[in-house]
């Protein structure tokens, strides 16, 4: 029997060893801090010194962050203390979690202490302090560190107020309440975990039903302000479960709930339990599960001590592990440590159970030996501290010499070391770029490292920084002083540029050079794309869909339908073939896997020269052809740039590629360089392909129809728009959408005729060139822009008239396109589509809802006749003969 003044000399000296191990080596063991720490180390910095969050927000309850997901107030306000005391920094904020960790062992001891004695109290303790799921993240600042804190120490209020102290209900009912703004998960738990313990404690509970009527009501008023601001701020709540949850509305019950089996499943594996843990590096260490294996037997034993009759609060324990992952295994990524945390207290008081079945077996077996009992319980516990202290030795020993390597990387290591590096350059640069490439949320880590810059806390942007990928380039231009943080494969963007600093993780990897970057590497940016092609089973690699010298506009047969080549214009210098085929995939309702696709540009030389074609890729095979020879004899796999000698004739040059994929990434890059690596300063990059020879002469129109039946498809729409009319419906397209297009269909035909069609339509002022297709076929190419007069475009046998209005940035007016009969059927409608091909990023074609155009701008038959050239009168093949002489 251990007394109640030894009892806390123990459990204060257990308590003190766990926060040894949770707070020695805090700042940087981890290495590197994750966005989340970042961000909620932030705001409390923001709401301890000013009042208000990083959205500006008054005392907000929940701190709406990253535009992600609502961040929860407990863990923010208490940081507000630590970082008040010690500055922003990783120490200040994770200590926080370290306090939280520290007080749940202390919470979880006086728990154990009611559930099974003194001995069980600290046994629980000490199996909290050393354990893995709990160390690691009392040792991370994440908010969920906080609901098993709070939770145990209301459970064991509860606990003592059944036992005979009922006023330690009215503090439990306030704690249950309280979990609620901890951790999100505790919306599910806490009820289903109260719903049992009224079922359990029932009868005590009547017993004192006046007091636990307060309790409630206590419990209520504390929970209220969530409740509110969850029904006040629900679209936003919901937000982040719905892009989270493996819950699909779109299939049945039964499917979503043998998902929900399937991971609800995995939180009782040996993997996750006893081996590898949470398959995330930054929730679990290597080859260790969240709980030792010493826990095995344990916790075989202690669920016999939960089910023996006498033992309340064991069924309450049994109950807790049930219900510990329903909520976790509605989301992704399961088993995840982290949402599941609240487990490690039900794991660890079951196996504290376990440990004491042990001595009270013990005890029971040699009660006629009181000395020895004593003596063999002291044994058996100090083997059980034996083995527990061998684990958390290799626990500690793998978690402070092999994890950090492994976990840097994830950890997003070396933010402060870069950004620290960079502000002490400042005044030599006129832009500080950092990349955005592999990275997540970097903007906070600006924030976070410059809370003490003059000027004073900044709340929004990126903190004096040009957040990107360096390879968009259109974002920044190098006719300034630019000094970058870059990973490794950017600076291969860069042609001139001298490392100033390196930013190197554990394990000896780069994460970072800070370097001074002068100029970039020119790649081929802008292209015409054609597919997709089907590559299921990669039948595609050896097929030729189109043969190189038919690089020209027309229709062809993709695995998705009919299509032609279609101007792409990437956001980066990688030509993302994913992005570019998505919108279709999307209306096939049909995944961008296992395809094939074509790219094509034009490349204008002033001279004959040699050249070299440089081509990467993410490990796909990849074909090219210049000027329709073939670069190689089949397609290569290539993950790294391949280099091709190829020979530019002068004048216009075709580079064509085809790049197929299975699945993940899509992409290449190209460039034209000579053959010490440079770039070609003489050439002209076009992405165009030939249009074909037009045949046929325009028919005069015997008939007049409406232009706009109905619209079929389009990149954008709008239910109003504005034009020289007013308001209407309208669908368009601009050069900058990937594979954009209008495409609608015409008022049906009375005959099969040559046919005049109105339509009304508006286009940009920046300059372009559009294609317009005709039921498929290719009719005409014309420009848009700002057009002060009427203009008429004509090729082969079709005509096209724009009749321009003014209207502030944009021209509005009315169309007429003359189609010849044989693209027309009686009865039906003519398909119509236009789609730009080249121009400015912005150029685009509007198409407008209205159905009285032609008598709107009173448009007649006899007038579209007017645009038919009139055929030119025919040449005698040889001089007229003299005229005869008079008399003759």
């Amino acid at each position: 029997m251990i007394s109640k003044r030894l009892f806390w000399i123990a459990l204060l000296a257990i308590t003190l060893g766990a926060a040894v191990v949770r707070v020695v080596g805090l700042q940087t063991l981890p290495p590197g801090l994750f966005c989340d720490e970042a961000g909620l180390g932030y705001n409390a910095y923001l709401i301890g010194h000013t009042g208000r969050d990083e959205n500006n927000e008054l005392l907000p309850l929940y701190v709406w962050s990253f535009g992600v997901s609502y961040k929860n107030p407990l863990f923010i306000y208490t940081a507000t203390i630590p970082v008040a005391l010690f500055g922003l920094s990783e120490f200040s904020v994770r200590v926080t979690s370290a306090f939280f960790g520290v007080l749940a062992v202390l919470g979880i001891g006086l728990l154990g202490r009611l559930a099974f004695g003194t001995a069980g109290g600290l046994l629980a303790a000490l199996l909290l302090a050393v354990v893995p799921w709990h160390v690691h993240f009392s040792r991370i600042a994440y908010e969920l560190i906080a609901f098993p804190t709070v939770f145990f120490f209301a459970f064991a209020a509860l606990a003592a107020g059944v036992r005979g102290r009922p006023r330690w209900l009215l503090l439990a009912g306030p704690l249950f309440s309280l979990c609620f703004y901890a951790y999100v998960p505790s919306k599910l738990f806490v009820p289903l975990f109260l719903l049992a313990a009224l079922l359990i404690y029932g009868r005590k509970l009547w017993a004192v039903k006046g007091t636990v009527a307060l309790a409630v009501i206590l419990m209520i008023i504390t929970a209220v302000p969530v409740l509110v601001f969850d029904l006040q701020h629900r679209d936003r709540s919901q937000q982040y479960f719905s892009r989270t949850t493996t819950l699909n509305p779109e299939q049945s019950i039964g499917d979503n709930a043998r998902r929900v089996w399937d991971q609800y499943q995995r939180f009782y594996s040996r993997s996750f339990l006893f081996e590898r843990g949470d398959p995330l590096p930054r929730h679990a260490v290597p080859q260790f599960g969240e709980l030792y294996w010493t826990f095995l037997p344990l916790l075989a034993l202690g669920a016999l001590w939960c089910l023996w009759p006498r033992h309340p609060e064991g069924k309450l324990f049994l109950w807790w592990l049930l219900i510990y992952p329903l909520a976790p295994a509605m989301m992704n990524e399961a088993p995840s440590a982290s949402r599941g945390f609240i487990g490690v207290g039900a794991f660890v008081l079951i196996a504290a159970a376990g440990a004491v079945l042990v001595l009270d077996v013990l005890g029971w077996l040699l009660r006629r030996w009181p000395r020895a009992a004593t003596g063999l319980q002291a044994a058996a516990v100090a083997g059980l501290v034996a083995v527990l202290g061998r684990d958390a030795w290799a626990y500690a020993d793998a978690y402070r010499n092999s994890y950090p390597a492994f976990a840097a990387a994830e950890f997003q290591y070396g933010y402060r070391e870069a950004i620290e590096f960079m502000e002490a350059q400042r005044g030599k640069y006129d832009l500080l770029l950092l990349t955005a490439n592999r990275v997540n949320m970097p903007q906070i880590f600006t924030a976070f490292y410059n809370t003490e810059r003059p000027g004073g806390v900044q709340r929004r942007g990126e903190n004096g920084y040009l957040i990107i990928d360096p390879a968009e380039y259109d974002r920044y231009h190098m006719n300034q002083r630019i000094l970058a943080a870059l990973r490794e494969d950017d600076l291969r963007l860069f042609d001139d540029y001298t490392e100033l600093h390196r930013v190197v993780r554990p394990g000896g990897e780069l994460e970072y050079s800070i370097a001074e970057v002068r100029s970039r590497k020119r790649f081929i940016r802008e292209w015409q794309v054609l597919g997709p092609f089907d590559n299921s089973g990669g039948k595609g690699v050896g097929q030729a869909f189109i043969q190189p010298s038919d690089a020209e506009v027309r229709t062809v047969q993709s695995v998705w339908g009919p299509t032609s080549w279609r101007r792409f214009m990437p956001q980066f210098v990688r030509v993302d073939l994913n992005a570019a085929f998505r919108q279709r995939g999307e209306a096939a309702g049909k995944p961008v896997e296992w395809l094939c696709a074509y790219a094509t540009t034009q490349v204008e030389a002033a001279a004959p020269r040699h050249a070299l074609l440089e081509v990467g890729a993410a490990g796909m095979p990849i074909q090219a052809w210049v000027n329709g020879r073939p670069l190689t004899e089949r397609m290569v796999p290539i993950s790294q740039a391949q280099k091709w000698p190829v020979s530019l004739q002068a004048g216009t040059n075709q580079v064509l590629l085809k790049v197929c994929k299975n699945t993940g990434d899509w992409w290449f890059t190209a460039r034209l360089t000579d053959d010490a690596g440079k770039d070609l300063t003489d050439i002209t990059l076009r992405p165009a392909v030939a249009e074909p020879t037009a045949s046929g002469t325009p028919q005069v129109p015997t008939q007049q129809v409406d232009g706009f039946g109905a619209p079929l498809r389009s990149s954008r729409r709008s239910d109003l728009y504005a034009d020289y009319r007013g308001d209407a419906p309208a669908w368009w397209e601009a050069l900058e959408d990937a594979g954009g297009e209008v495409v609608w269909q015409t008022d049906p035909l009375p005959a099969q005729a040559p046919t005049v069609f109105d339509f009304t339509a508006m286009v940009s002022e920046q300059p372009g060139t559009a294609e317009l297709w005709v039921n498929g076929q290719f009719a005409l190419s014309f420009p848009t822009g700002r057009f002060r007069t009427p203009q008429v475009w004509t090729r082969g046998p079709y005509v096209l008239q724009f009749l321009p209005e003014e209207q502030g940035n944009f021209v509005s007016g009315a169309w007429r396109l003359i189609v010849p009969a044989e693209q027309t059927t009686a009865g039906r409608p003519v398909e119509l589509r236009v789609a730009h091909r080249d121009g400015k990023p912005f150029a685009f074609f509007q198409l407008k809802g209205r159905q009285d155009t032609a008598e709107f701008e009173q448009l007649t038959l006899e007038s579209a006749a007017a645009l038919v050239p009139t055929p030119a009168p025919a040449q005698a093949e040889g001089p007229e003969p003299p005229a005869a002489a008079p008399g003759a």
